[in-house]
């Protein structure tokens, strides 16, 4: 469960192959309430500190845009809070 819930971006996932938008927003305050799967669906929860996740980004481990997007953005908006 989210304690907060705040907008970050939107970004296009195939420019000029699919109109396909994907929302960002960064979720604060968690706290989990456990999980109900479908029977043939699998979940792995790990938790990850954003400085490790923006580390394995910038190292290559993560590839993919909208994840690489989405730590990035977690990043910068930590900085500009840390900064108020």
């Amino acid at each position: 469960m989210a304690g907060r819930i705040a907008y970050l971006t939107t970004i296009a996932s195939s420019c000029g192959f699919s109109d396909e938008l994907i929302h960002l927003y960064l979720a604060t305050q968690l706290s989990f309430e456990g999980a109900t799967p479908d029977e043939d669906e699998f979940l792995n929860v790990d938790l990850v500190d954003v400085q490790e996740l923006v580390d394995a980004v910038l190292d290559g481990k993560i590839e993919d845009a909208k994840t690489v997007v989405g730590a990035l953005a977690c990043d910068v908006m930590a900085l500009r809070l840390a900064a108020e």
